[in-house]
């Protein structure tokens, strides 16, 4: 299949099952979700290479894309007056969400301290895919507008992903310095 055919193929059934989800009274990015999963599975042989190729790039695209658009959706005298809560509610429940997760993973699943620290932050993230667009939608209705909470949400979700990844890159760069002392589940520390 053709390049250009391909991205056309894509754009327009993306729009179109966004569209058919949304009469349906259901998410417009499941729609486009459930598209790309069928058209990954029932056309896998006809995907361009290219697209294989730059396929990190497009996923890095896609959430620079989403950040700028949640960040265009902030007006800077508003983000002076709740800055202080959207950093507190993106910083603690990620630290915390992942805390418990690394905790979790260690004594339910019997993961190593660094493995566990990596699918811990790594889930603790939020999705800017589905928390701007339906932010940005309820800020376009007014709602919550008074005390600013759609700015707050949105602030709050582009730094908790940056607070998420900074910690996920620390523990990768500490599993690929190969240290030896933390690959040991967090329970054995205890019986020593």
């Amino acid at each position: 299949m053709d390049l250009n055919l391909f991205i056309v193929i894509m754009i327009l059934g993306g729009w179109f099952m966004g569209k058919l989800f949304t009469r349906l009274q259901l998410p417009s990015i499941l729609g486009m979700l459930i598209w790309g999963i069928l058209f990954s599975f029932f056309f896998r042989d006809l995907i361009p290479t290219v697209i294989n190729d730059a396929e990190p790039f497009l996923k890095s695209f896609a959430l620079i894309v989403i950040l700028l658009r949640a960040g265009l959706g902030i007006s800077k005298s508003t983000l002076k007056k709740v800055g202080i809560t959207a950093l507190l509610m993106s910083i603690i429940p990620c630290i915390f969400e992942g805390m418990a997760l690394l905790f979790l993973l260690q004594v339910f699943f019997d993961f190593s301290f660094l493995s566990a620290g990596l699918t811990a932050f790594m889930l603790s993230a939020v999705s800017p895919a589905v928390i701007v667009p339906s932010m940005l939608d309820i800020k376009a209705k007014g709602i919550g507008t008074r005390k600013d909470v759609p700015t707050i949400v949105l602030a709050g979700a582009s730094i908790d992903d940056v607070f998420a990844i900074t910690l996920f890159s620390i523990f990768l760069s500490l599993i690929n310095q190969g240290s030896l002392k933390l690959a040991v589940p967090f329970y054995q520390y205890l019986s020593l």
